[in-house]
């Protein structure tokens, strides 16, 4: 149960610290509307329910490489992310952020039941309960530590656009990073 634990605080970690600062890195490095950035936040969460939806069957061994290879996938696309966010346009960072979405949907609905499939008899309820409070404090962490890396790399100087490119480096590299570790949990 603690691993499925780690691993859901790990993609809550990833999946905030990345919607925390995409907003920002996009408006500012391409420009975007809010609107197009509200679409992408839509094309993730629907990225994320194929995700979920397309290993939703699978048992054991296949449940176990899903798992790992959602947070792989997840890791790897952040960054790719990364790098379009800097250098690429708009249609590579929309299939990307999908990418990430798809991932996480993975290894999201994966980890739940893998959690309740090896909580002990009778401590079922309190497994089920406490997966919504770990989502929280993953999503107040990610945040936090990717605010905290966005200010030690410049944030707090300003947003002009040589700024948001190395802000931009290293908040995605760590959220790459999350999402790594989560694999390897």
């Amino acid at each position: 149960v603690g691993l499925a634990y780690w691993a859901y605080f790990s993609i809550s970690a990833t999946h905030s610290s990345l919607l925390v600062f995409a907003p920002l890195f996009l408006r500012v490095l391409h420009n975007v509307s809010p609107l197009y950035i509200g679409y992408l936040s839509l094309v993730f969460s629907i990225a994320w329910t194929v995700g979920a939806l397309a290993v939703g069957g699978l048992t054991e061994f296949r449940e176990r490489v899903a798992a790992v290879g959602g947070m792989a996938l997840a890791s790897v696309a952040t960054l790719g992310f990364m790098i379009a966010v800097l250098t690429g346009t708009l249609l590579p960072i929309s299939i990307l952020i999908s990418v990430i979405g798809l991932g996480i949907g993975a290894t999201n609905v994966l980890m739940t039941s893998y959690g309740m499939s090896v909580a002990r008899k009778g401590e079922e309820s309190v497994t089920a309960s406490s997966m919504p409070t770990i989502r929280s404090i993953g999503v107040a962490f990610g945040a936090a530590i990717a605010g905290m890396i966005a200010n030690s790399a410049g944030l707090q100087d300003g947003v002009d656009r040589a700024t948001l490119e190395n802000v931009a480096r290293w908040v995605l590299g760590a959220t790459a990073t999350i999402s790594a570790v989560g694999a390897l949990i």
